[in-house]
Order: C-alpha cells, then sequence, then structure tokens
C-alpha cells in the first residue's frame, strides 16, 4: 500500500517513522517540521496534497479540527484512511464519513497493545469490582483541546475494547487541563483520571476483581515490547485485516462517549 502522511507534528513523525516503506509522502505546512522529514527520512514533502500523486492509503495525523475536511475529500476519491485520535470532534463531523466506513479506520493504537489484549482475555474469567485509569503529564496544557478529548479518549477506547461494550452510564468533572470520569458498564464501576498538567508522566490502569487477590496492572511506562502498538495497528491497516478493533464504529463509539462527558461537563470546559 502507497501511504501518505498529512501531518509531521509530534504523532505525525511516530507514523512517518513506522511507515517505513510504505510512505511515499508526507504532507506538511510548516516548513521546520518539512525539513526534519526530509532530511530524516527521505521522502518528498508538500504544502498541499499533489493533484496528480500516486497513492493508496492515507494517515491523518493534523490538528483534531482538521480530520474530518481532510478524511472526506481522500475518502470520496476511493482510498483508505487511518484517522489519528481523536477521531472527530464531535459526533456530528464523525457521522459525515459514515457512507466510507469501510475504508475509514480509527487510530486507537493501544488496542493493539499486547498488554490491553492480556487485560481483554483475563477479563473473560475473571469478575470485577471496578477498574480504574491514571494518565497525566508534567505539562504542557495543549491550547487546542481539552484534556478529555485528548487524554480519555485512550482509556475509554481501552475500556470499551477489554469489556467488550460501551458505558450505559456517565458523569464528569474537570477543566481543560485535568477531568475525572466515571463510566458505568455492565456489572462494572471505572474512573479515570486524565491531566496535562498533573505529572508526573503516568499511562496506568488498573482491574479490581470481586474476589481478594492480586489486581490487574497495566504499566505503559514500565513496559518494553520489541514491536510497536503503532506498527501492528499499521500492519492491520495497510493489510486490511482490522478486525474490527479501530473500525469506524469502534471510533464513534469513542467519540460518543467524550462528546456526550464533554456536553455534560460543559461549564467546567
Amino acid at each position: 500500500m502507497r501511504t501518505i502522511c498529512f501531518g509531521a507534528g509530534y504523532f505525525g513523525l511516530n507514523y512517518i517513522r513506522e511507515l517505513a516503506g510504505n510512505l511515499v509522502a508526507v504532507v506538511e505546512t510548516d516548513p521546520y517540521r518539512a525539513e526534519i522529514v526530509k532530511q530524516t527520512y527521505n521522502v518528498p514533502v508538500y504544502p498541499e496534497l499533489p493533484p496528480h500523486l500516486n497513492f493508496d492509503a492515507a494517515i491523518v495525523a493534523t490538528p483534531p479540527d482538521t480530520h474530518i475536511s481532510i478524511a472526506k475529500g481522500l475518502l470520496a476519491a476511493g482510498h483508505y484512511v487511518l484517522i489519528e485520535k481523536p477521531f472527530a470532534t464531535s459526533m456530528e463531523e464523525a457521522l459525515q464519513l459514515h457512507k466510507w466506513r469501510q475504508r475509514c479506520m480509527a487510530g486507537m493504537l493501544y488496542l493493539y497493545h499486547p498488554e490491553v489484549e492480556r487485560l481483554k482475555r483475563i477479563v473473560k474469567d475473571v469478575p470485577l469490582n471496578h477498574a480504574y485509569s491514571r494518565r497525566t503529564n508534567d505539562g504542557p496544557i495543549r491550547p487546542w483541546q481539552n484534556a478529555l478529548w485528548d487524554l480519555a479518549a485512550h482509556d475509554v477506547s481501552i475500556f470499551n475494547y477489554v469489556l467488550g461494550h460501551t458505558p450505559h452510564a456517565m458523569e464528569v468533572i474537570g477543566t481543560r487541563d485535568w477531568a475525572v470520569l466515571r463510566m458505568l458498564y455492565v456489572a462494572v464501576d471505572t474512573v479515570s483520571y486524565v491531566s496535562w498538567n498533573g505529572g508526573p508522566k503516568m499511562r496506568q490502569i488498573e482491574l479490581v476483581p470481586q474476589e481478594s487477590g492480586d489486581r490487574i496492572i497495566f504499566d505503559d511506562i514500565k513496559t518494553v515490547l520489541e514491536v510497536t502498538p503503532m506498527r501492528l495497528m499499521l500492519n492491520a491497516f495497510l493489510s486490511g485485516d482490522w478486525d474490527g478493533r479501530c473500525s469506524y464504529d469502534a471510533g464513534m463509539e469513542v467519540v460518543s462517549v467524550i462528546d456526550r462527558l464533554n456536553e455534560a461537563g460543559h461549564e467546567a470546559y
């Protein structure tokens, strides 16, 4: 699959690195970032998509408020598209891609993490009392997006995947920098704390069994992998073997939850 990447920012560079031989071009408007890509990866970089560029698939890793407008044009032209998280900034936006959903993948890379797969296997046999997560940074606060949309989307996608369904009730408190969200799944109560400036950096999920015993912990900071989850996700995307976990519908489920939480906490945000 001849692939292009829109965006060479912090996360875009990760995609560019992992795409390796599949990458044929990058679209980036910032001259400084464009030069980094040219010097490091030796691929052509354009400020906008050339009209006759030959490619099959695209990664959209631009600022979130541009995801849908870029993806629509690519999907309408017949390309396969992977959209970095957050898939969209509202349900209204995400629904614009519905008619192309079979060629649209949501970039929720944690769903290809071996430790998340382990949690999903354990949950099949171990009844849970509750679960919680903590996702913090030691700054800076993102000026273009609140912590709920940018950080909590990861935990929502993980809980949806591990527990096998979406929450039936939820509540949130917070500000632009931090949020505490409670989501009620069938027989499982989850609580998440996310913050851009609530450091030190932490990426942790803990499942608490109903019966006493060891808690089940996924600590992403301490996990060392030979193959990155992004690489595994890209392999699935480029081969067409998505198995549903990062499908358009799965992305929509996460957007739906975050959209409702954001609306519920609109006074705080």
